[in-house]
């Protein structure tokens, strides 16, 4: 029967993989996944601007992908793996991403409104002019992280790896004051 069902899922049209993506069933969406990976469709732009939020996804794999703009709201991205993926102006709101690894990718004007973001990899990302309020970033690893121009306001790093992030004078802090260079990361990740 599994064989039978990755026939099928191997005959079926680029377009309906991605709308699979968005299936109930995990192990539906991921096979879905590693077809269109086997197309070379996570690199070439053809998830640029689609709309899979509230997809299952734990655990998939998007690597170096090209992902900008895609709609991921409330999706559910635990342990999911992000390394350098390109996601400018994707929309995380409310997504789990508990336990994913983003190193290294890029997420310039991303919205994470309300992402859960516990012990999450996210050293040297981009996520300058990216929106966090409130999100959780419990236990994640910010190390070298760019935050130039993002808005924290609301965010929980309690437990944070802060060590050599990148801030301006338009980042704004969880309390909703703007970075300074003497700001005590201490004072939101000790709380």
């Amino acid at each position: 029967m599994h064989l039978i069902r990755n026939f099928i899922t191997h005959l079926q049209s680029t377009e309906k993989l991605i709308k699979q993506l968005n299936s109930a069933n995990l192990d539906d969406a991921l096979s879905a996944l590693e077809v269109l990976k086997e197309r070379q469709v996570l690199h070439d732009g053809t998830l640029r601007n689609i709309d899979i939020s509230g997809a299952n996804l734990s655990t998939a794999t998007f690597a170096k992908s090209a992902l900008e703009r895609v709609n991921l709201s409330n999706a559910q991205l635990i342990n999911t793996y992000f390394y350098e993926a390109q996601l400018h102006q994707a929309c995380l709101m409310g997504a789990d991403l508990t336990g994913a690894n983003l190193r290294a990718a890029q997420m310039q004007g991303v919205s994470l409104v309300g992402a859960i973001l516990k012990n999450a990899n996210l050293a040297r990302v981009d996520l300058s002019q990216a929106d966090l309020q409130q999100a959780n970033l419990q236990q994640a690893n910010l190390w070298q992280t760019n935050l130039t121009g993002a808005n924290l306001e609301g965010a929980n790093l309690t437990g944070a790896t802060v060590t050599g992030v990148v801030c301006n004078q338009h980042t704004i802090l969880p309390d909703g004051s703007l970075w300074s260079a003497d700001v005590d990361w201490s004072a939101y990740t000790h709380q």
